[in-house]
C-alpha cells in the first residue's frame, strides 16, 4: 500500500485570532461573521480536525482588497 503523502501550499496558513486582527474585529464577532457569511465571498477554512481551522493568509488579504475597491 502506497503512502498519501500531503503537499502543504506554498502560502502561509493562519488561525483565525490572526484573521479576526487583520479585519479588525473581536474574535467573537468574527465567527459570527464567518456563520453569517451569507454573499458567500469570504474564504473558506481549511479544516485540520474538529477544532483546528485555518484560512490562507493570501485569500484574506485578497479579499479585503476586493472589499476596499468598493
Amino acid at each position: 500500500m502506497e503512502k498519501e503523502v500531503f503537499i502543504m501550499p506554498s502560502h502561509s496558513l493562519i488561525d483565525a485570532h490572526s484573521v479576526a486582527e487583520m479585519l479588525s474585529l473581536n474574535i467573537k464577532t468574527f465567527y459570527r461573521f464567518v456563520q453569517e457569511n451569507t454573499d458567500d465571498t469570504f474564504p473558506k477554512p481549511i479544516l485540520f480536525g474538529p477544532r483546528l481551522s485555518r484560512w490562507s493568509k493570501e485569500e484574506v488579504e485578497q479579499w479585503i482588497q476586493k472589499k476596499n475597491k468598493r
